[in-house]
């Protein structure tokens, strides 16, 4: 739901201003985890969005105010569970996040839909396959923590098989893999017992990677895919490479290609600070690529100037540049390789280190979806920084 172009949970967090915004703004001023690269990362988006180059077609001035303020909300909200992460009962957090993901599916899935939409209000009880896969991606570790304490081992086991059989249903081809990768490291958490089983399977899966275009490999590749085609036809393809899995001839992935031509273009001319938030899709650039693609025949250079980048690191370079990137980097791979080397040390792993799987999840799905801005990635990284100081 909606109002007023923005999402109802916003207007929850004004209201939490209102009753506590002395407290809040009060805890603001001390030091926090990451405080200044939070700053410097909002003082660049204002500085790109604002002092930026001139479109040729530029947005609306009241499109760009809102999303300066969806953008401070995000910050101030992750700043918020980072400063108060201490008082917060965090099994109460995932128990709501782990039934809020059973409620997505269940309306992904649902055959009814309701829809409005008005100038003042909307409301869509049908999410987007892209929004539900993100979402389930950052979110479905953290909520194990729940689901784990309150059930158990074998309840756990069933959970990890249903949320992917609910991730590959919705046939996502990156997030469907991007969630293997996830269970293989949430097992690592729940299951200790399972840590050399799961190098043993790393390192199968780079052997496996190494010699799959070899002609003894493609019977077991096309054996998997009739596996996951009843499931996911589209992840059958890939792992096939036909139809839309062929990426020579998938449109899609040669309009990926196209945007990221186009982010290039724009990196070299603006790299500091980027074009500004959300204005790849105002931004035209020469699209080269759109001469020589017969995919594309029959599509004006507007319309196709007007996508998505399609992929978030190329979006953050060019709309918030070098500075922006650095920014991001440092939020979320700090926490990330953090995760990573107890892995690699086999050091001690805590229900905590859950949201670094679902971080990791999402930094690998934005090479492919262009999703960093928004709530939900904020609220990983921040649960991410949480964990680093506060083991549960």
């Amino acid at each position: 739901m909606d109002l007023l172009g923005f999402s109802l949970t916003f207007f929850f967090f004004v209201a939490l201003l209102y009753y506590k915004g002395s407290t809040l703004i009060e805890a603001l001023s001390f030091p926090f985890s990451m405080k200044w690269i939070f700053l410097l990362f909002l003082i660049g988006a204002f500085i790109s969005t604002f002092f930026g180059p001139k479109l040729e077609r530029s947005p609306p001035i009241g499109e760009d105010v809102r999303y300066m303020i969806q953008h401070a909300y995000w910050i101030i909200m992750a700043a918020f569970f980072i400063i108060f992460a201490r008082y917060l009962n965090m099994l109460e957090l995932s128990k709501y996040i782990f039934y809020g993901l059973i409620a997505s599916f269940i309306l992904f899935y649902a055959p009814f839909v309701l829809e409005f939409k008005s100038g003042l209000f909307g409301i869509n009880t049908k999410p987007n396959r892209n929004g539900v896969i993100y979402t389930n991606l950052a979110l479905i570790p953290f909520s194990f923590y729940y689901a784990y304490t309150k059930w158990g081992k074998r309840t756990s086991v069933f959970l990890l098989i249903f949320f992917n059989a609910c991730v590959m249903f919705t046939e996502g081809r990156s997030g469907t893999i991007v969630f293997l990768i996830e269970t293989l490291l949430i097992t690592q958490i729940l299951f200790p017992i399972s840590k050399v089983l799961f190098k043993v399977l790393l390192v199968v899966f780079g052997l496996f990677s190494l010699v799959a275009s070899n002609p003894l490999v493609e019977p077991l590749l096309s054996g998997f895919a009739n596996v996951v085609e009843p499931a996911n036809p589209r992840l059958a393809n890939l792992i096939r490479g036909e139809k839309d899995g062929d990426l020579t001839e998938d449109r899609s992935w040669l309009f990926r290609l196209m945007m990221i031509e186009k982010a290039k273009e724009i990196i070299v001319q603006y790299p500091m600070f980027g074009i500004g938030i959300h204005h790849f899709s105002f931004f035209d650039g020469t699209l080269r690529m759109s001469y020589t693609e017969r995919r594309f025949a029959g599509k004006t250079k507007i319309a196709l100037n007007t996508g998505s980048p399609h992929n978030s690191y190329y979006m953050i370079l060019s709309e918030n540049g070098i500075w922006g990137m650095f920014c991001v980097a440092i939020l979320t791979f700090i926490p990330i390789f953090g995760f990573l080397f107890k892995i690699l040390i086999n050091d001690k792993l805590y229900f905590s280190d859950l949201t670094c799987v679902g971080l990791l999840g999402i930094s690998i799905h934005w090479y492919s979806i262009a999703s960093f801005m928004g709530g939900v990635t904020w609220l990983c990284i921040a649960f991410a920084i949480i964990s680093r100081k506060i083991k549960f």
